[in-house]
């Protein structure tokens, strides 16, 4: 069984957008494949029976544009993503969320608070305590990831958790219908990548 429409992932954020699209989408780290950075990737991956394409996309202007709250609307799920090294791009996450809680027209959205750049710890300026304070605080989960070093699938497994747990909350005015469940049906997460 496949879903029919993809599941869209916004990543936003000041430092490491561009680093972790391209590991998402090629697998490695290759400066070759840098222009300005990708601005989306399309993947699939197979949770246990089902077949899930991910739509990972960077917003097009800045988050206080028309332009990114009409991209916000249809967004399923979000990346936070910081670098452990830069304390503005920290400090920066906070307001991002608040901006798009706004878009949403919503009091919270599948998102994971992301901590990149993990390979640079001789630099660290964000300790690991700061970012899960965060993450808490914020009402997602939290990663630390290196999108230079490793594979990123980690991030996208839990934004895909996050989206599966916010979409199956029953609604207030409606029953949850069979398609939405099994679009969702997640469980087991055992990985398997198989369109790149």
């Amino acid at each position: 069984m496949s879903q029919s429409h993809p599941i869209r992932i916004v990543l936003f954020g000041d430092d490491g957008v561009k680093t972790l699209m391209e590991r998402f989408k090629y697998n490695c780290f290759d400066d070759s494949h840098f222009t300005d950075g990708d601005d989306f990737a399309l993947k699939a991956y197979i949770f246990e029976d089902v077949l899930v394409y991910v739509h990972a996309e960077r917003p097009f202007g800045t988050l206080s544009s028309d332009l990114v709250h009409s991209q916000i609307h249809p967004v399923n799920g979000f990346l936070l993503i910081y670098s452990i090294a830069s304390r503005p791009s920290f400090e920066s996450i906070s307001a991002i969320h608040r901006r798009i809680l706004t878009a949403k027209g919503t009091e919270s959205v599948p998102a994971v608070l992301v901590s990149n750049k993990i390979d640079e710890e001789h630099e660290r300026q964000i300790q690991g305590s700061e970012g899960e304070e965060l993450a808490k605080n914020l009402g997602c989960s939290f990663v630390e990831i290196s999108a230079k070093q490793e594979d990123v699938d980690v991030a996208f497994e839990r934004v895909l958790r996050a989206i599966r747990a916010h979409e199956l909350k029953p609604p207030a005015e409606a029953p949850r219908d069979a398609s939405s469940r099994m679009r969702f049906r997640l469980a087991g997460w055992s990985i398997q990548c198989v369109v790149a």
